[in-house]
């Protein structure tokens, strides 16, 4: 856990959700929409199969009421497993629709069984909106998301009121902290959800590494190691 707390960069939650991407309209989900998340790690070679995935998968999932959001690059691996290079951020009108859509009899005999010699590796993580949210992400920023697995949620809250001032002082914005209700990874199924999914915005990507050097982090950090049971985090950025 430590080697954890060395890479850390949590922020938590504020209520309501709010993303500007640059100069595009603002994206407003409403209670019992579904978000997803996806990081993929691209098996070289397989780029002109990708194509004929995305040609025909997506549309099935537009069909069913699937929006992208926007798409990152990974510009760090904090702290995980492989190399992924892209992620992007997807909503949903309800969770029937990306069930209808991921049971799709044409998807599942044409397209899904294309995956694996697209990615090494695809994860995607499903998240329940409880609170209307409008979405602006701003291409000036940094952001970072983690993948959180709690070992005892009153440490983890003692985490965050105990750092509330070290993140206001940096300007740090949560943009959603929310339950994962489904997690998939293409090598091993359906496996264990994140209890917490956050996606937070720096000023500077350098706001991110000072955050967990801070005394206020470090007074704080033994509730993060009796809190959190395994972390991922990852430093996004925008491909333009």
């Amino acid at each position: 856990m430590k080697s954890i707390v060395r890479k850390l960069s949590l922020i938590a939650c504020s209520g309501l959700l709010l993303i500007n991407i640059g100069a595009a309209n603002a994206e407003t989900l409403e209670p019992g929409q579904l978000l997803t998340f996806v990081l993929s790690e691209n098996k070289p070679g397989g780029e002109a199969i990708q194509k004929i995935y995305f040609d025909n998968a997506f549309p099935l999932a537009q069909a069913a009421g699937m929006k992208e959001l926007t798409t990152f690059k990974i510009d760090q691996v904090v702290f995980g497993e492989g190399n992924p290079q892209g992620a992007g951020l997807y909503s949903w009108p309800h969770k029937a629709a990306a069930q209808r859509t991921r049971n799709n009899p044409k998807y599942l005999k044409k397209f899904k069984p294309l995956r694996p010699q697209i990615w090494n590796q695809l994860q995607s993580i499903d998240m329940k909106v409880k609170c209307p949210l409008d979405l602006t992400l701003d291409k000036t920023k940094s952001y970072s998301i983690a993948l959180i697995w709690l070992n005892d949620r009153d440490a983890y809250n003692n985490y965050y009121r105990g750092t509330q001032a070290l993140r206001d002082k940096l300007g740090a914005k949560t943009l959603f902290k929310l339950p994962g209700v489904r997690y998939e990874k293409l090598t091993e199924g359906e496996i264990t959800p994140p209890d917490l999914v956050l996606l937070v915005q720096w000023n500077s990507a350098a706001d991110l590494g000072y955050y967990s050097a801070a005394p206020e982090f470090q007074a704080n950090h033994h509730y993060f190691e009796q809190g959190v049971k395994k972390m991922e985090l990852y430093q996004l950025g925008f491909w333009n």
